[in-house]
């Protein structure tokens, strides 16, 4: 099921300035583009580990409860859980009382 990213990152692990040193590039032409690639890479560690590196925020849809009750996110580590909702036939959302879930 889709997860979108409702906030992104505040900063990304690696500064331009930090980057442009590793790279040995004294000039500022290039910024943008290193920016790009500074974001690019770490979307790609993230991808490939399942792990997300900054601080994020995510939605996370389903189509439906697992019979198991159990729903695994796709990314880690989940710092909070905001809220659950689910949604009946009438797209009337009802809000999950936080006694009711535990994060794991």
């Amino acid at each position: 099921m889709p997860s979108i990213l409702t906030t992104p990152p505040a900063t990304e692990p690696v500064s331009l300035a930090e980057a442009k040193a590793y790279l040995r590039v004294g000039h500022a032409d290039e910024d943008a583009f290193i920016g790009t690639l500074i974001i690019a890479a770490r979307r790609q560690a993230e991808a490939r580990t399942g792990l997300v590196f900054i601080t994020q925020g995510w939605s996370h849809f389903r189509d439906g409860w697992p019979d198991d009750g159990v729903i695994d996110l796709p990314l880690a580590p989940i710092i909070t859980v905001d809220s659950v909702s689910s949604y009946g036939d009438d797209d009337a959302e009802t809000v999950v009382d936080p006694d009711n879930y535990f994060v794991d």
